[in-house]
């Protein structure tokens, strides 16, 4: 079983290789909101007609999208963000 300290930690390093690699969004202020919406999916998609991966990533897109309303944002970079952290919590909480 993955702690919710490991957890944090994988995703931390997700953010740090990406602003490394110069990602404009890339910050830790992610890594908790991004553990709670993958982790609440079930209950706010319990009615949803075709869940897949692909819808899970986007969720897990539009979660981190929801966290700069107003802001200008680099969709690209977002979708990369939760796409590679949706990988880490896959491995980590199923």
């Amino acid at each position: 079983m993955t702690t919710h300290q490991e957890i944090v930690d994988a995703l931390t390093a997700i953010i740090e290789r990406e602003e490394s690699n110069g990602c404009p969004m890339a910050h830790p202020m992610l890594v908790e909101p991004a553990i709670r919406r993958w982790k609440s999916y079930a209950r706010r998609s319990k009615n949803a007609k075709h869940v897949d991966w692909e819808h899970r990533v986007h969720d897990l897109e539009k979660g981190l999208l929801a966290l700069f309303p107003g802001h200008n944002y680099d969709a690209a970079c977002v979708r990369h963000l939760a796409e590679s952290f949706a990988e880490r919590l896959r491995e980590c909480l199923l």
